[in-house]
């Protein structure tokens, strides 16, 4: 098993790192940790982009977001695997998941995946992937961050401060810049929840909570990306009805989530 080293370890080598992500505040997370390590980072923002990116760019590790619009991670790295074949050439390339399940991990490896990684991204595990896939240092799959076993919001934090700053490694400029895009985009993705429950477009609906549970949930603002977590399952069972009832308690979590992020970022600027 890879052995989680922190932020702060010189990594054996610089790599030229491609990161497809669709989702701005886990891309600016990832980019940020990577560069920091002296990595050259590349970035993609669908599953074709990531496409064109690896067919002209000589790269030594791919992040894969596994959801993604246009082409998911999984039609994304089939065609990369199709298109390395007889070349002798192959890319690890690592899979990118909110899901921490057995079923996540082998749908990654069956697409031809070389690891997974589970959401939010954790600078430990992040470098913990990234040693495991480069040649001659693989030592097993990278540890999932843990499913959580309580469902109950009643105890738990709108922002969990010390993990956040856990996650910027202390910088203020970082967490800034991070809490200035969850206040542009939140809004934008209720809107788009909003929009989807009034037409009842259960696709949209799950994309838009999908993309605000990933935001929330790498700014450690568990109770927002718990409940846009629910709303994402009622889409997906196709309970509108349910889904609809959940909407104002998340929007109303987003707005103190907003507010705590702000509060904080002014704290570490002092």
């Amino acid at each position: 098993m890879t052995k989680p080293r922190g932020t702060g370890a010189a990594p054996a080598r610089r790599l030229r790192i491609l990161i497809a992500e669709d989702n701005p505040v886990n891309e600016r997370v990832a980019r940020t940790l990577l560069e920091k390590q002296g990595h050259t980072v590349l970035v993609a923002h669908n599953g074709r982009e990531a496409l064109a990116v690896a067919q002209r760019e000589k790269l030594d590790v791919i992040l894969m977001d596994v959801q993604m619009p246009e082409m998911d991670g999984f039609a994304a790295t089939a065609a990369i695997r199709d298109m390395e074949s007889g070349t002798g050439n192959r890319v690890p390339i690592v899979g990118v998941t909110a899901h921490a399940t057995a079923r996540d991990r082998r749908l990654c490896l069956a697409a031809g995946m070389d690891t997974y990684l589970s959401k939010p991204i954790r600078p430990e595990m992040l470098f913990a992937a990234i040693d495991e896939v480069i040649p001659g240092r693989r030592e097993g799959v990278a540890p999932a961050a843990p499913a959580p076993t309580d469902r109950s919001l009643a105890t738990v934090a709108v922002l969990d401060e010390a993990g956040l700053l856990e996650v910027v490694s202390g910088n203020s400029d970082l967490l800034r810049e991070l809490a200035e895009l969850f206040l542009e985009d939140s809004p934008e993705r209720l809107l788009e929840i909003r929009k989807a429950l009034d037409s009842g477009n259960l696709a949209a609906l799950q994309r838009a909570a999908h993309t605000l549970k990933g935001s929330a949930s790498s700014l450690c603002g568990k109770r927002t990306a718990e409940l846009a977590l629910r709303l994402e399952e009622l889409a997906d069972t196709r309970d509108l009805p349910a889904a609809r009832l959940s909407y104002p308690a998340l929007a109303d979590e987003v707005v103190k989530l907003q507010r705590a992020l702000v509060l904080l970022a002014g704290r570490a600027k002092r």
